[in-house]
């Protein structure tokens, strides 16, 4: 039998794979140049997942990109950003950059804002690209 918390859950699975495909088609679409699921080792041991990578340029540095469907979090924000501390402990040289969907917390923009890593609504999907193709 499957319990409420379970529903839930699945629910946001079901959310977030539907938004990776809608930004998977949209980066498509506009020609950004991505590797997608990709894991990545940090100094902790620990395998970090992340959505899209964007490879490094004359003009950037790689972009390593998470997907949020939930920016409400503090949790999933705290997880994020361990992740990306995690990979710089490594001497990784790289953009951390979240795209959410929905309205998000203000402790949650707050939170990346006070590491130096991008915080983009989905709703600025044209900006992020114009980001992305530097």
């Amino acid at each position: 039998m499957i319990n409420l918390n379970d529903m839930f859950n699945l629910t946001q699975e079901n959310l977030k794979e539907l938004f990776f495909h809608e930004v998977y088609d949209y980066f498509l679409e506009s020609n950004i140049k991505f590797n997608h699921d990709i894991q990545i080792r940090g100094i902790s041991g620990y395998e970090h997942k992340f959505d899209f990578a964007i490879g490094v340029s004359k003009q950037s540095q790689e972009r390593l990109i998470r997907l949020v469907t939930n920016p409400k979090h503090k949790q999933v924000a705290e997880n994020i950003l361990f992740s990306f501390v995690d990979l710089e402990k490594s001497h990784r040289k790289f953009k951390g950059i979240v795209i959410y969907k929905g309205e998000a917390s203000e402790i949650f923009l707050t939170a990346f804002k006070e590491y130096s890593y991008d915080a983009f609504s989905w709703e600025e999907k044209d900006q992020i690209v114009e980001i992305l193709r530097e």
